[in-house]
């Protein structure tokens, strides 16, 4: 029994007799166990930052309000950042059937959710030009310098400007941020989402980019251009196909390099060797998209030499 919550869960589910089992994280500092008691199963969080469990909560009250499948929370201690929720199960789009129109579906509920107050908080978070500049500059130090040994020149910073401000001319929407097959679970034969507090302000295709581009469930490129295809119809049929595509590219190259980043950091600054085995998936799919890319606009040029060159010993 973990003591250190035992009086929190008395509280909220009146018995002290409990079993605790600690879940394997994921990317971040929070502590998930799975509760049981009573035939009953929970999933306790216990965060490490006021302002991350403060949002968790809302962006929960938010979503759910407005029709999204998120889990119920239970209870909640603010003095020790303890949240009680709905246990999903293990489930996710990554072990499960891989139903992805039904994914796509929630994806595609981001993005019809109105923008009413601009002071509401989920919409005062954005992929603005500091935040995608810190997400790229993240993998230059981590991927490049650090697990490539390698360095990146002005030629490609450059470039990289140029896919920043580029990205930033795409329509924005309500995007979840982090929507891949571990953050898409079924419950009785309907799709729930997780770690949604980082929920902001994004380039329409991005929620798509993250579920299609996942190093974690790589599909082939029929399937992709289906699911593509897909969104296009039922959200962005008021523009090109083209031009929904061009986005798409952009985006994709966007989160594929900061995956990389992701990765080689949570390597580097935690420890954490188990997303190293995706680095090759990601860096193929940054590779097919940064040459897709430099076919339609010779400025990309230089990231399709770029990223072959400092990845050709990989």
């Amino acid at each position: 029994m973990h003591n250190e919550f035992s009086v929190f869960l008395l509280n909220e589910i009146k018995t002290k007799e409990y079993t605790a089992i600690k879940l394997s994280g994921d990317a971040s500092a929070r502590e998930y166990f799975r509760i049981f008691a009573d035939n009953k199963q929970y999933i306790l969080c216990c965060d490490s930052c006021n302002d991350n469990f403060n949002r968790f909560i809302l962006a929960q009250q938010f979503l759910s309000s407005a029709g999204l499948m998120v889990p119920e929370i239970y209870g909640i201690d603010r003095s020790e950042l303890y949240i009680l929720q709905e246990d999903l199960g293990d489930k996710s789009l990554e072990y499960g059937e891989s139903n992805y129109h039904d994914a796509i579906d929630i994806a595609l509920s981001f993005t019809r959710i109105p923008q009413p107050d601009r002071d509401n908080f989920l919409f005062q978070w954005s992929f603005d030009h500091e935040k995608l500049q810190t997400e790229i500059e993240m993998s230059h130090e981590y991927f490049v310098r650090r697990y490539l040994k390698n360095d990146i020149g002005e030629p490609e910073e450059e470039t990289f400007e140029i896919l920043i401000k580029e990205i930033l001319a795409i329509p924005y929407v309500l995007v979840h941020r982090d929507f891949h097959s571990r953050n898409i679970h079924d419950v009785d034969g309907a799709k729930k989402i997780i770690d949604f507090q980082d929920a902001r302000l994004g380039p329409l295709p991005y929620d798509l980019v993250s579920l299609l581009e996942d190093p974690y469930l790589p599909i082939d490129n029929i399937k992709r251009e289906h699911h593509i295809q897909y969104f296009y119809k039922n959200y962005a049929d008021q523009y090109t196909y083209e031009e929904f595509y061009y986005w798409y590219q952009l985006t994709a190259v966007q989160r594929l390099y900061k995956i990389l980043g992701s990765f080689t950091y949570l390597y580097f600054e935690k420890g954490k060797d188990s997303y190293l085995q995706y680095i090759s998936t990601a860096i193929k799919r940054l590779q097919y998209y940064t040459g897709e890319l430099a076919e339609k606009d010779v400025r990309f040029k230089i990231l399709v030499d770029f990223i072959n060159g400092v990845t050709s010993e990989d």
